[in-house]
């Protein structure tokens, strides 16, 4: 499983009832999310914050849509990907 750096753009909400005339003006803030990659199809990309040695269970999974995406980078230790098993469920 590869590690990826992720930035993306996060999306926002109003709360409460809010007159639509008075909509305030739009706050979305870029993020970065670095994890293991589970799984990269055409909806977005799955990453998980934690992952057991033999990848049998993660932890921390999040999904975050293709359309939110700017950039998706591997995250090298020394000189090579980690884990130097790597590999990617398309």
């Amino acid at each position: 499983m590869k590690l990826v750096s992720v930035k993306w753009e996060d999306s926002y909400m109003v709360e409460g009832w809010t007159e639509t005339a008075d909509l305030p003006a739009p706050k979305a803030k870029k993020c970065t999310s670095v994890g293991f990659l589970l799984a990269d199809d055409p909806l977005g990309v799955t990453i998980a914050g934690h992952v057991c040695d033999d990848a049998s269970q993660a932890c921390g999974i999040m999904f975050i849509p293709h359309g939110a995406i700017e950039e998706i980078r591997d995250v090298w230790i020394g000189a090579q990907v980690y884990p130097p098993n790597a590999q990617v469920t398309e």
